[in-house]
């Protein structure tokens, strides 16, 4: 993620409408005769006081529509249907569902939302042609020789063949379309972020 310099502007949009706050975090058993003393100034909280990441994560939740999970802070977002500040009556650390698109599930690696009508992700899930419609398989399909084809141009492998068969289909399948229960709820929504994030972490 770009650092992002921190301004007034921000760092009030932030705290007012991300559910978390910017302050100085401190790592806990940090060496007591260390010059900056473990302190990360300029730090994305959560309102209890959890360290959630850097400056530009806070940023990045507020320009993304998106509030801190209170159950599952690193990791796991509430996705707004629009931006925070343009939402009358909103309630930050308890959106109501009207407001709400979904969750976000993120790592270091890689992220995905997951809303009503998405499936469940699950980490074992191997994708089958059965499961989905298809349009769903052959563009699933095209999308898995592309990649197959690619890494036998970087002289991965010797043939198509043999790079076909070390590319399954869920390198190419979205994480919101890996498992076979379809999300009803918000809560099923949520917890397909969180196994997604666990799943990345």
């Amino acid at each position: 993620m770009k650092q992002v310099e921190p301004t007034p502007y921000k760092t009030d949009r932030i705290n007012q409408y991300s559910g978390g706050k910017i302050e100085d975090a401190t790592i806990p058993d940090y060496p007591p005769k260390a010059e900056d003393q473990g302190k990360l100034p300029n730090s994305f909280m959560t309102l209890e006081g959890h360290y959630i990441g850097a400056y530009a994560h806070g940023w990045w939740y507020f320009t993304k529509h998106m509030l801190v999970c209170s159950e599952y802070p690193h990791g796991v977002a509430v996705v707004l249907s629009r931006r925070a500040d343009k939402i009358l009556g909103l309630d930050i650390t308890e959106p109501a569902e009207s407001h709400m698109l979904g969750y976000y599930g993120y790592s270091h690696r890689a992220g995905n939302l997951f809303k009503i009508g998405d499936r469940l992700f699950e980490e074992e899930y191997e994708p089958i042609e059965g499961d989905y419609t298809e349009e769903q398989w052959k563009k699933f399909e095209k999308e898995r020789v592309e990649s197959a084809t690619k890494a036998l141009e970087r002289k991965e492998y010797d043939t198509l063949e043999i790079a076909l068969s070390e590319t399954p289909m869920s390198w190419v399948v979205p994480y919101s379309m890996r498992g076979n229960v379809e999300i009803n709820n918000m809560e099923q929504a949520k917890q397909a972020a969180k196994n997604m994030s666990s799943y990345l972490s």
